[in-house]
This record gives structure tokens, sequence and C-alpha cells, in this order.
């Protein structure tokens, strides 16, 4: 948290605040822009490979291919694995609709499980209510800064024969135990979208692994199936999935500051859990795992006034997510959409997102505390 930002009281608390971030590093992020429109190398180049090798590292993981952005991450990590036309694979239906989208987009058929009722993720308890004989895969989401079992997940894939692959965009940095995304997966998809823990200054992505050959097709699938060295040889049927060095030039200034800012993140959510236990329903944290927050998200009774109220005391507040995927028009009608999610659909209504991010003043986290202790004190 910072107290030294001239933040006026009547000024709204947005939900984050990408602009006090930036300011922190604006000299590092405009010599990194010069610096590329200085080589004019916008795409593939050292400065690529060098933030691959840090990510890479970063997770404890063997290779890192940057792609396009998270979704693409998502849909070049089950192709590279093999899922494909037919192929049922088990998700979770709370979460962004792209982890949804993309199973659908290689062809296969999505299966969505229920979640935990404290963590609000998929479990092997969860994923055995749904699997079939037809099940080739299980894609977990690692939903809000907190990672899934992935120890008893990964057990049960390898004994099910099962393809085991992370939806990690809200996950950087995360563990559970020991482990991080893709150290006990066969892939882990990442998302640099803006406004994640790290976040580029666009749309990018990437592909954790440590399997040599996945990450050799995820990278000639991204680059339109291109022969190992040749420009115009192409070995395979692929995509225009890159991701520019322009982005991956600004993901390596802003990596060596992720742990500082998990670190500030974790300090407001433990300030909101001691002051709002006893109002709401504070997220709970798996003694396991290395919760990062990107989202701080609490169950609310009256919900809805809640939000009027926080409305009225200038505070920013936000829903993740609403509406889950087996209910959203695109699924509606389809076999997907016929399940029972009970856990999943008493979460969502009554779900609420606080502001939460590493430059919050101390004055605005109180600000977001009072709001709460007043409408439940009334």
């Amino acid at each position: 948290m910072t107290g030294d930002r001239d933040i006026k009281m009547g000024d709204k608390i947005p939900l984050n605040d990408l602009r006090r971030q930036h300011e922190t590093i604006m000299v590092e992020l405009k010599a990194a822009f010069d610096d590329i429109l200085e080589q004019s190398c916008f795409l593939k180049g050292k400065p690529l490979k060098e933030f691959e090798a840090a990510f890479a590292k970063y997770c404890s993981s063997s290779f890192a291919v940057g792609v396009s952005n998270g979704t693409c991450a998502l849909e070049l990590a089950l192709e590279a694995c093999g899922i494909g036309e037919g192929d049922e694979v088990i998700l979770p239906a709370h979460t962004f609709v792209a982890t949804a989208e993309a199973v659908r987009t290689v062809g296969a058929k999505v299966r969505f499980a229920d979640v935990d009722e404290k963590t609000y993720l998929v479990t092997v308890d969860t994923i055995k209510h749904v699997m079939t004989a037809k099940t080739k895969a299980i894609l977990c989401v690692h939903l809000h800064g907190q990672m899934c079992d992935v120890e008893k997940i990964s057990e049960f894939a390898k004994k099910n024969d099962l393809i085991f692959i992370e939806d990690a965009a809200q996950a950087h940095g995360a563990r559970f135990g020991k482990y991080g995304p893709g150290q006990l997966s066969d892939a882990a998809a990442f998302s640099f979208y803006p406004g994640k823990n790290l976040g580029a200054l666009g749309d990018a992505g990437i592909v954790v692994t440590s399997d040599e050959k996945i990450a050799k097709k995820v990278r000639q699938l991204a680059d339109h199936g291109r022969a190992s060295g040749s420009k115009y040889e192409h070995a395979i049927s692929g995509y225009n999935k890159r991701i520019d060095t322009l982005q991956a030039r600004f993901l390596s200034v802003k990596l060596p500051y992720l742990d500082m800012w998990t670190e500030k993140r974790q300090a407001i959510a433990r300030r909101y859990d001691e002051s709002l236990k006893g109002c709401v329903t504070t997220p709970y944290c798996d003694p396991k795992a290395y919760h990062v927050y990107h989202h701080y998200i609490i169950l609310a009774d009256r919900r809805d006034e809640l939000c009027e109220h926080l409305d009225k005391d200038g505070i920013s507040w936000g829903r993740h997510y609403p509406i889950p995927v087996h209910k959203q028009p695109s699924f509606s009608g389809s076999a997907a959409s016929v399940v029972s999610l009970p856990i999943t659909e008493s979460i969502v209504s009554k779900s609420l997102t606080l502001p939460l991010f590493p430059e919050m003043t101390d004055d605005e986290v109180q600000r977001v505390i009072d709001s709460v202790r007043s409408f439940y004190d009334n």
C-alpha cells in the first residue's frame, strides 16, 4: 500500500488503476519502447527470447512460448496436447467465457464441472462427478489468484490417462504447495491482458510447459506452422497467433516487480480479511495455497443493495462472473448447458469484487472497509 499519493477523499476508488502502476515505472517503459523502435524488431528477435526465458525461469518450467493473448494460449495448449474434434474436456462454468471458447475452437466438447464451495475451484471430486468414457482432458482454472489442488488433480489425471492443462490467466506467481502453474500439468496458459497481475500494454499471452514437444508444437502452430528455421516452408497448418516484441519488452520491464506487487496485494487482502469478517464471507485460502489475489471476492447478503451503497460512497465494485458459462446465450441449447451446478449458481448470486490493486492507499482501503461495515451495521 502507498500513503503518499495525492488522492482526494472525494475521488471514486477504482477497482484497478493501471495509471498509478505505470507512473512508477514510466521511465523504464519509455526506454523499452524507444529501444524496440530503434531496433525496428517488432516480431520475434532477442527481446522475445529474453522474456520467454525469464518467465520460464520464474515459473520453474523448462519452456515458455509467447503468443498473442490468453485465449490463444489456451487454444494452442489444447491443440498442442492433441485435443481436438469430439474429445471431451472437463472445466468449470465459473470462469471467464474464454476458457470454454478455447475448447470449442479446437473442436472439442465442453463438459462443465461444479466447484468447491469454499475455494470456488474444481476439485478431483467435482471432476469425478462429471467424467465419462469420452473424457480426454481436464482444464482447471486457477480463479481470482488461487490455484486448484494441482497435486491431487495431476495424480488423478495420470491414473486416468487424461491430459491436464491449466488456465493460469489469473495466477501469475501463485503456487499450490511448492508447485506453480505448468509444473505438474502438460501445459499452463497465461494471459497478460493489461489488468492482470502481470499485464502487457495491450494483448499478450504465454504457454508454459516442461514438455519440449508441446513447446515446439505451440510455437509452430502460432507461427503459421512453419518448419524450424524456415520462413516459407510450412510443415503443418497453423495460425498467426504470435506475441509482438514490443509487448514482450514491456513485460520484461514489469516482471521483476511482480513479487513486490503480489506482496502488496496480499497485505491489502489481509486487512480486508481482518476487518470484514462477520459482515461478509471473505475469500478462503487453502492452507497449501499461495494466493496472489488477482481479485478480492466476497459473498454478500443483500449484495445488490450493498452495490448501491458502495456507489453512493464513491467505491467501484465488480462481479466476476455474474453469468456462469453454462447459462450464457452462446451455450444455450447445447448439451453442455444441460447440467446442474448448484454451488456455482449459489456463488454467483452473492459474489462481489472489491477494489484491490498494489497502489491503493491506506486511506482508500479504509474507505472500502468503512463503507462495507457501515452498510451491515445499519
